[in-house]
């Protein structure tokens, strides 16, 4: 299995981590220990859902991903329709000028950030990119000092 160097240096950093917190620099967390634990915390901190989790109206969205990472809330939803009727779409309609999707990231109810796009393929990877970002937060917060 070929790893990135981006989970490489969360390796590292889960390393440096450990030895500051034991006050040694040849502790016992080596590289490739602090691999494994990066990867089963991984597993461990994603959970999504097929519900939209910060739009009140999300069911009358045709995109939507939520994604839980760690204590993140990673939520994009897109393509509103809110005339949408048992057989009948309805039209789409902006989420605000001219943008049609957004993502927002939350943390205990509390906006962290927001982006909006204009097109499905942007919203996705925005939503990749923010689930990305987060992990590598929520990979160091979870790892015990």
């Amino acid at each position: 299995m070929k790893l990135s160097k981006e989970l490489y240096d969360l390796a590292e950093d889960v390393m440096l981590k450990h030895q500051s917190a034991v006050g040694e620099p040849g502790s016992s967390c080596g590289l490739e220990q602090a691999l494994e634990v990066v990867l089963a915390k991984i597993t461990e901190l994603r959970r999504e859902h097929p519900y939209g989790g910060h739009f009140v109206a999300w069911e009358r969205c045709l995109f939507r991903r939520h994604t839980h990472v760690g204590k993140y809330r990673i939520s994009t939803i897109g393509d509103f329709r809110p005339h949408m009727q048992y057989s009948k779409l309805g039209t789409a309609e902006p989420l605000s000028k001219d943008m049609y999707f957004e993502t927002f990231v939350l943390t205990n109810g509390e906006e962290e950030e927001g982006i909006r796009y204009t097109t499905s393929a942007e919203a996705e990877a925005g939503h990749e990119a923010m689930i990305e970002k987060y992990m590598k937060l929520a990979l160091i917060e979870s790892i015990p000092a």
